[in-house]
């Protein structure tokens, strides 16, 4: 057994260095920018395929780096909490309301 001391994981910290200096991290990296990328451009497409016809006024924002692909539609068209238990209950879809990144209210983005 290995004690810390409250510091790092020596066992981990070994991983992580040897990912870093054999540049499999770097592989990774680049393997998961292509990754995110495709999912990010698959859901542009079917925004547009999907949602578009639905509501013309539909706003949405690739991302150019992070995680989280951002809906917004129009203010009081449709309450966001209700859609994602219907979406999950019907498609196996889920995401986070907009409200979840605001600091108050129930808001319209996606």
């Amino acid at each position: 057994l290995i004690l810390s001391g409250g510091g790092l994981n020596p066992f981990t910290s070994e991983i992580i260095a040897e990912l870093i200096e054999s540049g499999e991290q770097a592989r990774i990296i680049r393997r998961l920018r292509e990754v995110y990328s495709n999912n990010m451009e698959v859901m542009a497409t079917a925004v547009e395929k999907y949602l578009r016809p639905v509501c013309s006024d539909i706003r949405y924002f690739k991302p150019t780096g992070g995680f989280f692909f951002w809906v917004q539609l129009p203010l009081g068209l449709v309450d966001t909490w209700e859609l994602n238990e219907a979406a999950q209950l019907n498609h196996s879809v889920s995401f986070f309301p907009g409200a979840k990144f605001a600091s108050k209210g129930r808001g319209s983005g996606l």
